[in-house]
């Protein structure tokens, strides 16, 4: 039988055994699946804190427990080693970010989490729903884009899913969080030269943060799509690697394509799930994490939806016909 210090100890040390205790306590009663897609993600956020990379990007479909294991169980277990750490983590929603707050709270609260890091004490404060500091002068603050951010840094930004999937088709939408990124998030880091960012979300678009950062310097990525569409070597250890074949699911319950269009029909007013084109679409970015290759003026013209891209219609200009000979002017 295992003791409580035994349980302890593979707590502090093991994240993977940490993020499925963290599951467990956000979940109770739910079966947790151990897929090696979870190991991959762990093994790449090791190499961040091992300074092996300072950006990392993260792109899976969605209900693949990203949000738990980067946004949740990541900074907490990162402040039980270290209390004086300072995370901001951000999130496309205040309600969203609350949320994931709260499931953090719930975690450092545990019995089991004070056994395992008795160092990390959490001192009273008045914004409970959006703060957490510690004793010794660290935190994890809670952000929604956009958000004012004065007298304040961070030592490690997490971007999780910034862009709402109902912008997705949305241009200035998109250029706008883009430059809050760059001109409001990113000069926060503490040290400017060592901070670190790391960005997990489901591909949306060309235009999407992903590919905004991408063209701004070097990034790890971690892109794993709904179902293989080649050959894939992922590390998920040390000497480790997987191979996601060809044609080959994420997991047992991995989200399908077809799946993708529907809960992407959810955030995209006017536009039919199942009409020509928004195949595309989803299974090429919300599913398969890869960018759009179809522009949002496409989707616009072929379903009445300029107003999901924040723009009106084009002007109809008439078309002028001429005669020609055999034939009779219409």
């Amino acid at each position: 039988m295992t003791s409580n210090s035994d349980l302890s100890a593979v707590l502090r040390q093991d994240f993977r055994a940490f993020v499925e205790k963290v599951f467990a306590t956000l979940n109770p009663g739910q079966k947790y699946v151990d897929s090696w897609h979870i190991g991959a993600i762990i093994w790449l956020l090791l190499s961040v804190e091992n300074r092996e990379t300072r950006r990392a990007m993260i792109h899976v479909p969605p209900r693949m427990l990203k949000s738990i294991i980067v946004s949740i169980a990541w900074p907490a277990f990162l402040l039980g080693h270290n209390p004086s750490l300072q995370v901001f983590v951000v999130s496309h929603s205040l309600d969203l970010a609350q949320e994931h707050h709260a499931a953090f709270r719930k975690i450092i609260e545990s019995d089991w989490y004070k056994d395992a890091f008795p160092t990390m004490s959490p001192t009273a404060d008045k914004d409970t729903t959006l703060m957490l500091r510690t004793s010794r002068g660290g935190f994890r603050k809670a952000l929604s884009v956009e958000s004012k951010i004065t007298g304040q840094g961070a030592d490690i930004i997490i971007l999780d899913d910034p862009l709402d999937a109902s912008d997705a088709l949305n241009e200035a939408a998109c250029a706008k969080l883009n430059h809050w990124i760059d001109t409001v998030l990113m000069p926060r880091f503490n040290n400017a030269a060592d901070g670190i960012m790391v960005l997990v979300m489901q591909r949306l678009a060309v235009n999407d943060p992903a590919a905004h950062l991408k063209r701004q310097g070097k990034w790890t990525v971690l892109s794993l799509p709904a179902c293989a569409e080649t050959d894939m070597n992922v590390s998920v250890g040390p000497d480790d690697v997987k191979l996601y074949a060809k044609g080959t699911l994420l997991n047992a319950v991995c989200t399908l394509a077809k799946k993708g269009i529907v809960l992407l029909s959810r955030y995209l007013p006017g536009l039919s799930a199942f009409k020509q084109g928004l195949l595309d679409f989803a299974s090429g970015g919300y599913v398969n994490q890869v960018d759009v290759p179809v522009s949002p003026e496409f989707f616009a013209k072929r379903h009445g939806s300029w107003q999901a891209l924040g723009r009106e219609p084009p002007v109809k200009r008439p078309v002028k016909r001429t005669a020609r000979k055999g034939y009779a002017a219409s």
